[in-house]
């Protein structure tokens, strides 16, 4: 599949609380995004209708897809495959009833009142790496020092890996506000963005044993913390 890197947002002038993870093997040799599973890769099971809508109130009509192993949201025109080039020009993106911001990195939004927004970063990450022994056997040793090379622009992905590395995907929980000004969804994130419930918001911790690596324990506190 073709990839072009656009110089301008699109081609026609017209956005860490790491929860459970899967984890993916890629064998010496194997070039990650095809060694990961497709459906695993991208959030849609296809490229999909969106709206982009820029800071500035322009929007662009196209088919969209998020990359989770590039972190990158990608949309097709002529038969080729693109991606944002400059992401921190968005405002949101509106793809079926799934809305994307950017911060540091795409969010995808869990939940949202009129001031406040739970979203989500989904990351395929690189894990654990595994190098040949004396006798030919992958050992979890670390690995040569230039192994960052490979993976440290998000096209490098396509290269193939030296030895066998472990890619896990992660979930990482992010508050945000009316202005998508985000911080972490941690408890010192809902302290901070609920100054004014914090003592309640300590006991509902405690009473509900809410686990910030798990999506629906950070979804009841939002609701608790937006409950008017």
């Amino acid at each position: 599949m073709t990839r072009l890197f656009c110089t301008c947002l699109f081609l026609i002038a017209v956005t860490a609380v790491p929860a459970q993870h899967k984890l993916f093997l890629v064998k010496a040799g194997e070039v990650p995004e095809k060694a990961i599973p497709v459906e695993e890769i991208y959030f849609f099971s296809s490229f999909t209708n969106g709206t982009a809508i820029l800071k500035n109130g322009s929007r662009s009509n196209q088919r969209f897809n998020y990359h989770c192993l590039l972190d990158e949201l990608q949309f097709l025109s002529g038969g080729d495959t693109l991606a944002i080039a400059e992401p921190g020009l968005l405002h949101k993106v509106d793809i079926d009833s799934i809305t994307y911001y950017y911060y540091k990195g795409y969010l995808r939004q869990l939940m949202k009142t009129d001031k406040y927004t739970l979203a989500v970063k989904e990351r395929i990450t690189m894990g654990d790496r595994r190098k040949e022994g004396a006798y030919g056997i992958s050992s979890g040793t670390s690995a040569i020092d230039n192994y960052s090379n490979i993976y440290r622009d998000g096209r490098a992905f396509r290269l193939q890996t030296k030895e066998d590395v472990f890619f896990k995907k992660e979930y990482t929980f992010y508050l945000g506000d009316v202005y998508n000004h985000f911080i972490l969804a941690d408890k010192k994130g809902f302290y901070n963005f609920f100054s004014e419930k914090r003592r309640a918001i300590d006991n509902y911790i405690k009473v509900e044993k809410i686990n910030f690596n798990n999506i629906d324990d950070v979804k009841k506190l939002f609701l608790f913390c937006t409950n008017k």
